[in-house]
């Protein structure tokens, strides 16, 4: 679910209904199996959607940011500074794309 719709307002406890779960349950599933929790795993799914898209295309940072599911550009900033090091814009420079 979170490849199909990470680029959506996805939550916790929107899957946890489409399972039929309590998002605590699922929430805590998720954790022992994946060894991180939802959130976490969903941000760095985005990130490396990003960092495709960044390295695939040229388009401005914010556009990239809308594709991978975050409407706030500095919100998306901050989480790409979180999980790579660096900001986008450095990404996209460094690696020279």
């Amino acid at each position: 679910m979170i490849n199909e719709k990470y680029d959506t307002n996805l939550t916790l406890k929107s899957i946890a209904e489409e399972v039929f779960m309590s998002p605590s349950h699922l929430s805590t599933l998720f954790r022992q199996e994946m060894g991180i929790n939802f959130l976490d795993y969903l941000h760095q799914h985005r990130i490396e959607k990003a960092k495709q898209l960044l390295r695939e295309n040229n388009e401005k940072i914010y556009a990239v940011a809308r594709q991978v599911g975050y409407y706030d550009e500095a919100h998306f900033v901050r989480f790409f500074k979180k999980w790579t090091g660096m900001l986008p814009s450095q990404y996209k420079k460094q690696k020279g794309f």
